[in-house]
């Protein structure tokens, strides 16, 4: 038979354990609230670190292209070259 008091102590370790369980569950939502912001920072870290690389490989690619068209303009590939209309080889 149960008394009373039993009917409290199990009322008592329902509610205890309902609370632990409340407690539980909210620490389980803000520890994936945080996993989240912290997946979307690095998210956010990735794309400025791809369009800096992005814009660093432009500009590098931009400065060799120009320094081979600047490197070519040296070589005076129009003037004409003469040459001599009789060879003539050492003895």
């Amino acid at each position: 038979m149960r008394t009373e008091t039993d009917m409290d102590k199990n009322a008592i370790a329902e509610n205890i354990q309902r609370t632990v369980e409340r407690t539980a569950l909210r620490n389980i939502r803000k520890l994936s609230a945080t996993l989240d912001q912290e997946h979307v920072a690095e998210r956010r870290l990735q794309r400025r670190a791809l369009m800096i690389a992005v814009v660093v490989g432009t500009v590098f690619s931009a400065w060799f292209v120009l320094d081979l068209i600047g490197s070519d303009a040296k070589y005076e590939r129009e003037r004409t070259i003469q040459l001599p209309d009789k060879i003539v080889l050492p003895k």
